[in-house]
């Protein structure tokens, strides 16, 4: 009898396992394979998007995120100071333009979050494109004054706006997507209908006669904003309700879908080589919950893995790297784990595909100590070495970083903003970082409340051929900037690894 109930059991379970993948595809959703646990967040997430929450409820009721700030052309930075009215301190970056969240096309309320680049193949021109709790902005930044082209607004599930959303770009085409807004999907925008676009040019005239101080006029500006912005044409596509990141192989064609609810919130496949229509394409789910992810041809020293598909997965209390090469049976290689690993948060290969540069956003807060960036050799993927740890001069908690050909490590580390380092291979470790320049466009009164907040700037991008740079912030806006002085003398004397990937 027992034999018997153990049968009628598993055939049970296998019943509901099929029911669940057939209604995941009835719903659209990409299917979730039955060996995969349950979405769920962890302790630490929900502390973290906790915090977050409360921090800027409390910061909005003051009426300091997001703050009203006119636009800005062209701020020098002299003397450590940029900015209206010398706002803003900097050290070898200069102000291109500032774009601030009422004339991206936010709403009055509404604070800032992440921000890609993308330059028209045909024309040339750059374009940020910059997230907002409401949805998303398209500007042009080539032209001098800045023209927001397009504002997309977010899919309407009844939540309220989202703090988290992110945005990739693939032949042409942007993929976004937004996390605590139930089914909100996949937003698939064709950045070609930008191309001879008139938009909305940015300049202070917009401000003029209007109390920024007069919630209700800053509102109706809001609206009379809107309207002046012209409309985008998208496809959405179901494939996962909320969903933290989307991480694109641009050599690949393949996205992946990270902490989203299909997929045990793992690395969930999608192909994209026709970029306007993708299509599910497998799942990772057996180290559960991935915050982010960067996914490269593999070009390293390990020669197992030379001209695979291999993943850096940044998975909450470890570096999980994967082999996505068979999106039918992707295997982990390694899963790394550290002393003081409070939040693995996100992180970026150097140009020769022998170091990973990682931050971890709880431990600054758990530890009270300054901003501390982590360095792993992964010249053997089976088993990464580290890590290193960098201690910054001043304490913020660090957010997002990316690497670019020469090495140049950009962190955008909420209170302290951007933050410019130089890595090495010197030192005893074999791994160093160094300061060479910075622009904190922090909110000062936020800073001296809670210095281990999480204001100020959400993501940078430095991608761009001309060596403009993108840094979106919270509290204030879309920021364009560039080198100069001694930082950009060391950039340009910095030999680019041929290698180098920025997806």
């Amino acid at each position: 009898l027992r034999s018997v109930c153990r049968c009628v059991m598993n055939r049970l379970c296998l019943c509901l396992l099929v029911l669940v993948a057939v209604a995941a595809q009835d719903s659209g959703k990409c299917p979730t394979p039955s060996n995969c646990p349950a979405f769920e967040r962890s302790p630490n997430h929900q502390y973290v998007m906790g915090l977050i929450k409360k921090q800027r409820e409390e910061c909005g009721k003051e009426h300091l995120c997001p703050r009203k700030l006119p636009p800005v052309v062209n701020s020098k930075c002299r003397n450590g100071k940029s900015g209206p009215d010398g706002l803003w301190s900097c050290n070898d970056i200069d102000l291109v333009a500032f774009v601030p969240l009422l004339a991206m096309g936010a709403g009055a309320e509404i604070t800032g979050n992440d921000v890609w680049g993308w330059t028209d193949p045909q024309t040339g021109q750059e374009y940020a494109i910059a997230g907002a709790q409401d949805g998303t902005s398209f500007v042009r930044i080539s032209r001098g004054v800045p023209q927001v082209v397009g504002f997309l607004p977010t899919i309407d599930t009844g939540y309220k706006p989202a703090m988290w959303r992110d945005m990739k770009v693939y032949k042409n085409h942007a993929y976004i997507v937004a996390d605590g807004m139930g089914d909100h999907g996949l937003q698939v925008v064709d950045l070609t209908q930008f191309r001879g676009q008139s938009g909305m040019s940015v300049n202070e005239s917009m401000y003029e006669n209007v109390n920024k101080s007069d919630i209700a006029a800053v509102k109706k500006l809001s609206e009379k904003i809107r309207q002046a912005i012209p409309k985008v044409a998208s496809k959405h596509f179901p494939y996962f309700g909320n969903c933290h990141n989307i991480v694109i192989n641009e050599d690949s064609g393949f996205a992946y879908a990270v902490g989203a609810d299909t997929c045990s919130g793992g690395l969930s496949a999608i192909d994209i080589r026709d970029p306007a229509n993708p299509k599910c394409a497998g799942c990772f789910c057996a180290d559960g919950y991935t915050h982010d992810a960067q996914c490269i041809i593999y070009n390293g020293p390990d020669k197992a893995y030379q001209g695979k598909e291999v993943c850096f997965a940044y998975n909450e209390d470890t570096v999980t790297i994967v082999d996505v090469s068979d999106k039918a049976n992707m295997k982990e290689i390694s899963r790394t784990g550290y002393t003081d690993a409070f939040y693995t948060h996100q992180g970026w290969i150097t140009g020769d595909h022998r170091h990973l540069v990682v931050n971890d956003e709880l431990d600054e807060i758990n530890l009270d100590v300054k901003t501390r960036t982590l360095m792993f050799n992964i010249e053997n993927l089976a088993k990464p070495i580290g890590p290193v740890v960098y201690h910054h001069p001043r304490k913020s908690v660090d957010h997002n970083l990316y690497v670019d050909s020469h090495n140049f490590v950009w962190e955008s580390n909420y209170i302290t903003g951007l933050r410019v380092l130089k890595f090495s291979e010197e030192g005893a470790d074999g791994m160093s970082l160094k300061e060479v320049a910075s622009y904190d466009m922090s909110n000062v009164a936020a800073y001296e409340k809670t210095p281990l907040g999480f204001h100020g700037s959400w993501s940078v991008y430095p991608y761009f051929a001309s060596e403009n740079i993108l840094v979106n912030s919270i509290d204030n806006g879309l920021y364009v900037l560039r080198l100069t002085g001694e930082a950009r003398k060391l950039f340009h004397h910095s030999k680019p690894h041929k290698h180098h990937t920025r997806h």
